[in-house]
């Protein structure tokens, strides 16, 4: 997919402006806060529909507007398509060719874009949480209903950590193994789901660093899960009965510590030299 045309208007710095991207390749050049980060700020926003830099909707909007609005045109084989988002404090509106989007896992893998910031850098040294992140995002765009998995792993995950926290002493057993099923079933399907796409990633991952170091199998690309049964190559289903049994299991040190030790929240992207162990250490 190919972005064609772009009209922003009242998107931090950016009064309107209208853009014709070059079909190949585009370098934007400005002094400092000319609003350069803020051009691909708004054309992240139109495919993911939410900032790499905000968390709330009025710091988009220019001072003094009471809304913003980003507009653009994808062109796709022979289809072209139309989106038009506009911003107020209260929420964002967004549509696809006049009509709404629809859910919005399809939407951000039908736009799809992929950042790079300088802070990326780090990835590989920083907390798992990033490279966790950095699979989900991954995965949006990869597979339309990862999104549901995720923030349905998400919703239950602080459910069960909400019980856990607000524990005194031991915790009924009907309370907490509703939790734990879901938990095991949801958690073992986005565990396989990020290993399986690491494992796809995997080739690449060693040719592009073989034409990097000029040595062939100079490295590997894994995911290290918590979740029993994934490293070992389970399927989503088997994954999930040893999770409940581990969740059943781990329940007393859940307890004490107050939280979930066990499970995505805690899994890890490695990336690892022969010879070299450490771009992550395990």
């Amino acid at each position: 997919m190919q972005l064609t045309g772009l009209e922003i208007d009242g998107f931090r710095n950016l009064r309107l402006l209208r853009l014709v991207p070059s079909p190949s390749f585009n370098v934007f050049i400005g002094d400092n806060g000319a609003g350069k980060t803020n051009l691909l700020e708004a054309i992240y926003f139109l495919g993911r529909l939410r900032s790499f830099r905000a968390s709330r909707l009025e710091q988009l909007i220019q001072h003094g507007r009471a809304q913003a609005a980003v507009s653009a045109t994808f062109q796709q084989d022979a289809m072209t398509s139309r989106v038009d988002l506009e911003l107020t404090p209260q929420g964002r509106r967004v549509k696809v060719d006049g009509k709404g989007p629809g859910r919005i896992g399809d939407y951000c893998s039908r736009f799809q874009v992929v950042l790079f910031t300088p802070e990326d850098v780090e990835l590989p040294r920083g907390a798992p949480r990033l490279r966790r992140q950095l699979l989900d995002r991954a995965l949006f765009n990869h597979r339309p209903g990862y999104l549901a998995e995720a923030q349905r792993l998400a919703e239950v995950l602080q459910r069960r950590n909400a019980v856990l926290h607000g524990a005194r002493g031991a915790v009924p057993r009907d309370l907490l193994e509703p939790y734990d099923r879901q938990l095991a079933e949801v958690g073992a399907l986005v565990a396989c789901r990020r290993r399986d796409l690491v494992a796809e990633l995997g080739p690449a991952f060693q040719r592009i660093l073989a034409q990097l170091l000029g040595v062939h199998e100079a490295g590997e690309l894994r995911y290290r899960s918590t979740v029993p049964g994934v490293d070992e190559g389970a399927d989503p289903e088997t994954a999930s009965q040893r999770y409940l049994a581990r969740l059943t299991a781990d329940r007393p040190r859940d307890l004490a510590l107050r939280t979930t030790t066990t499970g995505p929240q805690r899994d890890d992207l490695l990336a690892e030299l022969d010879e070299v162990r450490g771009l992550r250490r395990g």
